[in-house]
């Protein structure tokens, strides 16, 4: 899959970014209606688009049809050309490598307008995720007031950067 690269994020000091490396890809999916993203909310109430990892064997279409079912009960009806990726670099956990990098691509989407039941993993589940319509400006005001703050998941400098380019491309 092609995609022109949307941002590379360094979580850790010090990596060897040509060190020993382990990967993995993961997808997410850009859904608008009426002027709204569709994007998944945290207790803590920071917004990120819907998605998670890409299993063994499965194309990133698929996997983005699964993880919108999962995190969301949306059922997908078309997957658009990708918007982009991000790479994002962090310390390896397995002894053998020295650098870990997910590779985040970001599809635009269609979905159905009626929504099935979630079916969340354990740790989606502690983390409250509930799927909002919301407007894009909302979005982005909030998660930068928690990253000014300092406050947030890993996750949240990717997502604000993603929702900052999505804006603009509207």
């Amino acid at each position: 899959m092609h995609g022109r690269l949307l941002a590379e994020i360094a979580h850790d000091d010090d990596l060897i970014l040509s060190g020993r490396t382990v990967g993995r890809s993961s997808v997410r999916g850009i859904v608008r209606r009426h002027g709204r993203l569709l994007m998944v909310r945290s207790r803590d109430g920071d917004y990120k688009f819907p998605g998670g990892g890409v299993e063994a064997g499965e194309s990133v279409p698929d996997a983005l049809c699964r993880e919108l079912a999962e995190e969301c009960g949306a059922r997908v009806l078309g997957v658009g050309e990708p918007f982009g990726r991000v790479l994002e670099h962090a310390a390896a956990r397995e002894a053998d490598y020295d650098v870990f990098t997910n590779t985040s691509w970001y599809l635009h989407c269609e979905i159905a307008a009626d929504f099935g039941e979630q079916r969340l993993e354990d740790d989606e589940r502690e983390l409250g995720l509930v799927p909002v319509w919301v407007d894009i400006a909302e979005a982005i005001a909030v998660n930068s007031a928690l990253l000014a703050g300092g406050a947030g998941p890993r996750w949240l400098r990717r997502e604000t950067t993603v929702l900052r380019l999505v804006n603009g491309s509207a």
